[in-house]
C-alpha cells in the first residue's frame, strides 16, 4: 500500500501561562493520510500523562487540563505515532496564582 502523506504535526502546542484552577488546552494537530490510524501520546517531563484531570482528544489529539495546579508547571510533549511516520512537539506551561484582593 502506498501512502501519499507522511504523518506530521502541523499545529504544535504553544507555550502559555495559565491561571491557577483554570482549564487549558494544548493543540497537537496533524497532517496525515486519511486511511492511516494514528495515536497521540502526551508526556509531562519524561513521563506519559495519566492524571485524571488531563484528557487527550481521540479526534484531534489536543490535551485538556482541568483545574490547573502549581504542580502542572513544566514541559508538555505531544508525540504522534503512525505507520507513515512519527513526530513530536513540545510546549511549556507556567501557572499564575490568583490573588484575592480584600476591599475595606
Amino acid at each position: 500500500m502506498v501512502f501519499a502523506v507522511r504523518t506530521r504535526i502541523i499545529r504544535p502546542p504553544q507555550s502559555l501561562s495559565a491561571i491557577k484552577t483554570s482549564q487549558v488546552t494544548l493543540e497537537c494537530g496533524v497532517e496525515r493520510d486519511a486511511s492511516v490510524t494514528i495515536t497521540w501520546h502526551w508526556y509531562f517531563g519524561s513521563s506519559e500523562i495519566s492524571d485524571s484531570r488531563m484528557s487527550v482528544s481521540s479526534t484531534d489529539g489536543s490535551l485538556t487540563i482541568k483545574s490547573v495546579r502549581s504542580t502542572d508547571v513544566g514541559r508538555y510533549t505531544c508525540r504522534v505515532v503512525s505507520i507513515t511516520g512519527n513526530d513530536s512537539a513540545a510546549a511549556d506551561i507556567k501557572v499564575i496564582g490568583m490573588n484575592v484582593l480584600s476591599l475595606f
